[in-house]
């Protein structure tokens, strides 16, 4: 028998082997415990997509780090609650929890099923119709020219995250989201080649360098992921790890050699390191003493910390009525790029409050249900910097109820399938793709079209239009010298 078939039939069997004990820990988990019946099933197919996608890891790896930050930001606090007898601090009704549970369970189905429906395609391209690529773009030089660019943009992007550092240490980590772009007082000419640096990495890496080219560039990246943990954040640095191993997991799944066993092995030993250290980093952050009653109890803390998004769910459903002003809040990063960038400020003299800070203004005349939100929580603590965050729940619950959580996240999950089986043969949809990770996978604790505000804003587009310009430079340059610019 073909040994890729015994192989499919083995995790066919692991797979039905997990549905069973999922059901299994279902009743186990109600009678014991006494878990909200809802909350319980949340859990279970929460942990039945994650086996799955562990089974499937090479084919998967994008929905498991999808799953995994939908763990730590959204389900993480809860199952501290009810395992491990933390105390709960906020307490909401019994209504507003089950519409919660309700909602998160939705996404997660709707997820597996637009995973699903892309994973049984035959075919891996995200288009069936074919578009022709330019030249340029399947040419060395335009690899050259998306490796240059990053390289200056990143060095744009390093002193950006060192002023933004240096204000962090002087005001305080909350005080640091009461002003404008976090008060950093960053110009415009440091700001806009700085954001392009990550979307300029992910065109580079959709022109499918070689292992060592690419950890070179990542490894870069890496030194600024680390630097982002000094302005008080944390979850960037675990965005852009996923977004690492993601991109190794999709080139190893055709070519081999970019997953070595031992990587395993690092990361198991790192997982536990890094949320003992994160801990540790929130008590530094906003001035507190750091206690630690154990390895478990640091894990616990780790959890209940990072897991208050789902709170930002309850709090959306709760305060409907305050929030009935607000329109279209998950596709506020949308509105931004198209309706609020430096032409229409010009043309319109639009008044914009994405990036504003934590103000009244931000608050009760922008578009962010985070600003609102953590208004209606905090009060005068909101403009001290006191924040509840989003969530892409949240979001698309306001806007267009189930209906709207069912779509969004279908459509999560089909894209991310597409962006684990793309062969890179499109680089510019590939570049596109793969950045695009980054923002989905922080979608639970962010907005829902996040990665439109940063992927599609005018000054992104000008510099991918430099990028083409400098490959036609580098081309006719190498061509007058007689070398071959095709990939």
């Amino acid at each position: 028998m073909d040994v890729s078939v015994v192989k499919k039939n083995n995790q066919t069997i692991v797979s039905i082997l997990c549905a069973v004990t999922s059901i299994v820990l279902l009743c186990v988990w109600t009678t014991i415990y006494h878990i909200n019946m809802l909350f319980s099933l949340l859990l279970v197919v929460w942990f039945f997509l994650l086996i799955h996608s562990v089974i499937h890891l090479h084919e998967s790896i994008t929905e498991l780090c999808f799953l995994l930050a939908f763990f730590v930001f959204l389900l993480g606090r809860q199952v501290c609650y009810i395992f491990f007898n933390v105390d709960e601090v906020y307490a909401f009704l019994d209504v507003t929890n089950d519409r919660t549970y309700l909602c998160m369970l939705v996404s997660l189905v709707a997820f597996a099923i637009g995973s699903a429906i892309r994973g049984n395609k035959k075919k891996t391209r995200l288009f069936k119709k074919q578009f022709k690529t330019p030249t340029i773009i399947n040419s060395n030089s335009y690899a050259l020219a998306c490796k240059y660019m990053f390289l200056i943009c990143y060095v744009f992007q390093i002193i950006v995250i060192l002023l933004q550092i240096r204000y962090v240490r002087s005001v305080g980590y909350l005080a640091s989201y009461t002003n404008e772009d976090g008060g950093a007082g960053i110009p415009s000419l440091l700001y806009y080649p700085s954001s392009f640096a990550s979307v300029s990495l992910c065109l580079f890496l959709a022109t499918k360098p070689t292992k060592k080219k690419a950890m070179k560039i990542l490894l870069l990246y890496e030194i600024y992921a680390v630097l982002t943990v000094f302005t008080g954040q944390r979850y960037p640095f675990i965005g852009i790890n996923m977004f690492i191993m993601s991109y190794m997991f999709i080139r190893d799944r055709r070519e081999k050699g970019w997953i070595k066993p031992s990587y395993y092995i690092i990361a198991l030993l790192a997982v536990p390191t890094l949320m003992i250290l994160s801990t540790t980093f929130d008590a530094i952050r906003t001035g507190r003493t750091f206690t630690s009653n154990g390895f478990v109890q640091t894990i616990i803390k780790f959890l209940d910390q990072q897991g208050g998004s789902i709170n930002t769910i309850r709090r959306t459903i709760y305060n409907a009525k305050e929030l009935q002003d607000l329109r279209f809040v998950s596709l506020s990063s949308t509105r931004t790029a198209l309706l609020e960038n430096g032409i229409s400020r010009a043309l319109f003299n639009t008044k914009i409050y994405a990036g504003a800070g934590n103000t009244i203004e931000a608050a009760f005349k922008g578009h962010s249900l985070a600003n609102r939100l953590s208004y209606i929580a905090y009060g005068e603590e909101y403009l001290a910097g006191k924040g509840t965050g989003s969530s892409y729940i949240a979001e698309l619950y306001h806007d267009f109820s189930i209906v709207g959580i069912i779509c969004g996240s279908f459509l999560y999950g089909y894209w991310l399938k597409c962006v684990n089986l793309m062969q890179f043969k499109k680089r510019i949809i590939g570049g596109i793709g793969i950045a695009m990770l980054y923002y989905i996978y922080l979608a639970p604790r962010g907005g829902f079209d996040a990665f439109v505000g940063y992927l599609f804003r005018i000054y992104t587009i000008v510099f991918y239009v430099i990028v083409i310009i400098l490959a036609f430079f580098i081309r006719s340059i190498r061509n007058r010298k007689g070398i071959s610019v095709n990939g």
